[in-house]
């Protein structure tokens, strides 16, 4: 009786064992509603100033996963796209975390200077940034775009100016307002876009690339 017992001792060790092994690290996830924001390497956006020649042609040159490790607390995954502005010749970062983008990330992983929250409900508001419409459709030089979030984005941490910004699933963001006092100074429209955009195999959480190109 005794041998039996200590077998069966033994023998729950090790399954306890086997499956600490092979124990998938905890850790909170980005939402699914960043998942049509992953771009990878090669693509590319070009906007237009209305009422100008002036364009800005932006691309994606890498992204990066990572984790914010806070004592205590199950760490956060986030994403960092790496962007060069080929026109103006300088380079940004935005982070996907939680359910948002944004523009900065403070010494201890704090997101802040917000872009767009991608619940997709009118009045949603986190920090200095609100969904503020969400229209069915949209035409934009000529291109009809479906399910369009306008965003209000006050100056604030990261931000330098005030902005209404329009997003859409799957292309980011086509078109960009410049405003003060709700009256509209400068408006970018996007004419232009390549898009390599990553979904997540909710499985094994492996990336995989798909194409997605305007005609």
């Amino acid at each position: 009786m005794k041998i039996r017992l200590s077998l069966i001792i033994f023998l729950i060790a090790i399954s306890f064992g086997c499956e600490k092994d092979h124990e998938v690290p905890q850790y909170n996830p980005i939402s699914q509603g960043l998942y049509p924001f992953l771009f990878d390497k090669g693509s590319f956006w070009v906007y237009k100033m209305v009422g100008s020649n002036v364009e800005d042609s932006i691309t994606a040159e890498s992204i990066d996963k990572s984790f914010i490790y806070v004592p205590h607390i199950s760490p956060d995954e986030y994403y960092q796209i790496n962007y060069h502005d080929v026109t103006d010749g300088f380079y940004y970062n935005d982070y996907l975390v939680g359910y948002i983008i944004c523009r900065c990330l403070g010494p201890s992983g704090y997101p802040s200077g917000y872009l767009l929250l991608t619940s997709k409900k009118i009045g949603d508001k986190s920090e200095d940034a609100e969904i503020v419409d969400v229209l069915d459709s949209m035409l934009v030089e000529n291109h009809l775009f479906k399910q369009v979030v306008k965003m209000k984005i006050i100056s604030g941490n990261c931000i330098t100016e005030n902005y209404f910004l329009y997003y859409v699933d799957s292309i980011g963001m086509i078109k960009k307002e410049r405003f003060e006092n709700d009256s509209v100074l400068e408006t970018w429209n996007i004419t232009n876009y390549k898009i390599n955009l990553l979904k997540l195999n909710n499985t094994y959480r492996d990336i995989i690339t798909e194409i997605t190109q305007k005609d």
